[in-house]
């Protein structure tokens, strides 16, 4: 029979051991503020999947807190040292096939690493606890491959050829437009690595300009911008090619047209 002094020590027990986890988690997740920087997030990989994507503990709340958005680039670096750089995009296939990615889970909300159509647990040797250090790249630390503002204009490629249409997809996300505050409305100016310049409108629809007319628009899937032409064909019209350089700036604002 257990005394009373013995029940009062067996229920004081478990309330210990609460205080102490408690403290531990807290200490934990101060440990992993003091890691972060403002231009960085601390994780961990938490599941992969069947399909080698990396899944980690961070939501979306975490990067609208940073105030990153869909096109910034990231250096992201593992605890066995092993680093990537990653576009944070909506869809798998926004990035080429072959080609490191981040996206928020549609199902779960959590920030997947992935290859679109690759594994890259497997290629990369990744495991579940893995501790992940995510930061976002400013302008200058960008490989030339990715866009980036220089002199107030923004040099970049086209990424792709729409088959269909000809439309000239860029590897310029949103956020560059974004930094040099240029809105619909605004006069651009293109030119590409044959030599040739257009000038067009940044619009929000094909049909906000005549038929035949140039324009360049932000594609709703992908998030990048790109050039075209009204219900015409930009890449056989300027005979522009995959990967091609190409330097936009702005000749008016919306407010001086």
């Amino acid at each position: 029979m257990i005394k009373t002094s013995d029940r009062g020590k067996w229920v004081a027990l478990p309330c210990l051991l609460m205080i102490v986890l408690v403290f531990a988690c807290a200490k934990k997740n101060a440990e992993r503020k003091n890691t972060e920087k403002p231009d960085s997030l601390v994780t961990s990989v938490v599941e992969i999947e069947a399909r080698g994507h990396v899944v980690t503990d961070l939501k979306v709340e975490s990067f609208t807190e940073k105030g990153w958005q869909l096109g910034d680039m990231f250096a992201v670096t593992f605890s066995n040292g092993d680093m990537i750089l990653i576009p944070y995009v909506k869809n798998y296939d926004d990035v080429p096939k072959g080609a490191y990615l981040g996206r928020f889970s549609s199902t779960r909300g959590l920030f997947k690493i992935a290859i679109n159509l690759g594994n890259l647990a497997e290629e990369r040797g990744y495991t579940t606890g893995t501790a992940v250090l995510i930061r976002k790249l400013d302008n200058s630390e960008l490989p030339s491959e990715f866009a980036r503002i220089v002199d107030g204009e923004i040099v970049g490629r086209i990424s792709m050829i729409e088959a269909e249409f000809g439309n000239a997809a860029t590897n310029i996300p949103t956020n560059l437009f974004a930094q040099l505050k240029w809105q619909r409305g605004d006069i651009l100016e293109s030119e590409f690595a044959i030599g040739k310049k257009i000038r067009f409108p940044y619009v929000l629809n094909y049909g906000d300009v005549p038929v035949g007319d140039y324009l360049g628009r932000f594609d709703n899937d992908t998030g990048f911008f790109k050039i075209a032409i009204n219900r015409g064909n930009i890449a056989e019209t300027l005979k522009l090619e995959g990967h091609d350089k190409v330097v936009i700036r702005r000749l008016a604002k919306l407010t001086d047209h």
